[in-house]
């Protein structure tokens, strides 16, 4: 009841936030943009999508090296490419996320150690982010010369996060290390206890490859840059007019508020986002509700010949074995919520 109360919370934020955009859009002014859009801009665009699938990949396999776990890359790559795909259907924020386990427990990889690099590679990539928002934020005041209202909602978003990270790396301690385990040992009879403890243990062990998670953060920092070049191209494919210094004082903030939880896949929240922010740089908010839109489908629509490559790969290795093949979103969800996994640890999350 708990998790329907959320996704009813969500889905309902989510529609009022982008019905009250989509209120104050002009559509003529949409279609025309549309119409003069330059096709070549939102194709460099496609094309570093697909860098980008790589270096997540490439960042993914460095942290997965580290726990003695061995993928070859092009699965790596595939799972990447094809998590957005799932992730469009599946739980929100943790559904392309919980596609990557699921894909990679059927090749026999560890669902405990695959879990942990995933848990690592998403606090390094959020302190990233916080990272290139707080420069924005410090930029926000000066050069776009927000009001104080902008300032203490963004300042107070950027706080929270702060603290949030910050109480994550505390609980990698090891005087934490110790709390958590006699913890656990007290629910030793709750089977997902012991294995949250487990994901919990191996995240701990990445402290010991500092170089590991030290270059990890480097390549993440490079590949934060991706979003960013891709809204600057894909605002020139639309011709509209704003300031390019202005813009990429604010694309860092808005790629950071998009990505929070709090709705269904970001929908409404990216609206609402790029129409505040985007605002400060004198988009009008047709402009701003476009680039959203743009900036969401074109990644999808750049994935979906990966998606269709591993429908078909699976349908002819189902008919190699004589299986009629397994229901990936059922399999995936079962996972989330409790499966078994065909990993070496089994399901971590069962």
């Amino acid at each position: 009841m708990k998790a329907r109360r959320r996704v009813f919370w969500k889905v309902t934020l989510s529609l009022g936030l982008l019905g009250l955009v989509v209120y104050f859009v002009d559509f003529g002014q949409v279609v025309e943009l549309m119409t003069a859009a330059n096709p070549w801009y939102l194709a460099a665009v496609a094309g570093l999508i697909q860098l980008d699938r790589a270096l997540m990949a490439y960042k993914w396999n460095l942290l997965l090296l580290a726990m003695q776990v061995q993928v070859p890359f092009s699965r790596l790559f595939l799972a990447y490419s094809v998590a957005p795909l799932a992730g469009v259907v599946l739980p929100s924020t943790i559904g392309g996320d919980a596609f990557r386990v699921y894909m990679l427990t059927r090749d026999s990889v560890d669902s405990y150690a695959l879990l942990a690099s995933i848990v690592v590679e998403r606090v390094v990539a959020v302190i990233a982010m916080l990272v290139l928002a707080t420069i924005s934020f410090g930029l926000m005041a000066s050069v776009l010369g927000a009001g104080w209202g902008y300032i203490i909602a963004v300042g107070s978003a950027l706080g929270l996060g702060i603290l949030l990270m910050a109480g994550i790396l505390g609980m990698l301690h090891p005087h934490c290390r110790e709390y958590m385990a006699r913890l656990a040992r007290r629910f030793t009879k709750y089977p997902l206890v012991d294995r949250l403890h487990q994901i919990y243990w191996l995240c701990c062990e990445y402290r010991k490859h500092v170089g590991t998670v030290a270059a990890v953060a480097g390549w993440t920092l490079l590949e934060q840059m991706v979003p960013i070049i891709n809204l600057v191209l894909i605002v020139q494919a639309l011709h509209i007019d704003v300031p390019l210094w202005e813009l990429i004082v604010v694309i860092p903030l808005a790629v950071l508020a998009v990505r929070l939880p709090v709705s269904l896949d970001g929908l409404g929240v990216q609206e609402g986002v790029y129409v505040g922010l985007f605002g400060l740089a004198g988009m009008t908010v047709s402009e701003a509700f476009l680039l959203s839109t743009v900036a969401r489908v074109l990644p999808l629509l750049s994935v979906i010949p990966w998606g269709i490559y591993y429908i078909v790969k699976g349908r002819e290795q189902a008919a190699q074995s004589g299986g009629r093949g397994r229901p990936v979103i059922a399999d995936t969800l079962r996972a989330v919520q409790g499966g078994s996994g065909d990993g070496a640890g089994g399901s971590p999350l069962g």
